[in-house]
């Protein structure tokens, strides 16, 4: 019963890691089918806003 139940608990994370690499891989395709759409941002421009995000919250204490 123990290697019965030892089995199971692998198997359990083995598709577990499975389905996280599938919803992992998913994301991926659609966030470079996005920037093929031409919705991507710069990584300039991301530095910029979260630039002045930190400046703002660093102003609110």
């Amino acid at each position: 019963m123990g290697k019965q139940a030892v089995f199971t608990m692998k198997l359990e994370s083995d598709l577990r890691e499975y389905k996280y690499r599938t919803f992992l891989q998913e994301k991926v395709d659609i966030a470079r089918q996005s920037v093929k759409e031409g919705n991507g941002v710069e990584h300039s421009d991301v530095q910029a806003i979260f630039a002045a995000r930190r400046e703002q919250v660093k102003s609110r204490k």
